[in-house]
């Protein structure tokens, strides 16, 4: 396990993680990061704790036209939270792309709860997304913006 914590203003964060990190910088200016492993698990001394397992999630950062900086993020894996009960798995179905940092404008995420719950997240531009959420067969959909959401 690595141990890391901080503090900011007199709020700890602390992470405990069994992973791997690579980090590919010899195809630059396109750079992949690859963060995978058994487990992250995050504890605020503000209470809360998340825990990420079974996870693989790539980044690959294309810097070709440096005015125009692309990001394109896959990934899967499994969380719990003390925000919500039980475990949810995620699988970034379609890569989440964006550009100079900004919110994604492409990509789709499956969330599926233990009880059967899916939500599906779908990217709807760099300023909003869309909600489908799945309880019991009948779907909702909602429009969210990003900052709700990260």
């Amino acid at each position: 396990m690595t141990n890391f914590s901080l503090t900011v203003d007199g709020e700890t964060t602390t992470l405990n993680a069994n992973m791997t990190m690579k980090f590919d910088l010899l195809n630059a200016p396109v750079l992949t990061n690859t963060i995978s492993g058994g487990s992250i698990a995050e504890s605020s001394s503000a209470g809360g704790a998340t825990t990420m397992t079974d996870f693989i999630i790539t980044t690959v950062i294309d810097e070709t036209t440096p005015s125009l900086v692309q990001f394109t993020t896959t990934g899967s894996g499994a969380l719990t939270s003390s925000e919500f009960d039980d475990e949810v798995m995620f699988n970034i179905q379609t890569a989440f792309t964006s550009e100079n940092a900004d919110n994604p404008m492409v990509g789709e995420m499956l969330i599926t709860g233990a009880d059967g719950t899916r939500i599906t997240l779908v990217a709807f531009g760099d300023l909003t997304a869309l909600l489908h959420v799945d309880v019991n067969g009948d779907v909702i959909t909602l429009t969210i913006p990003w900052s709700d959401l990260l």
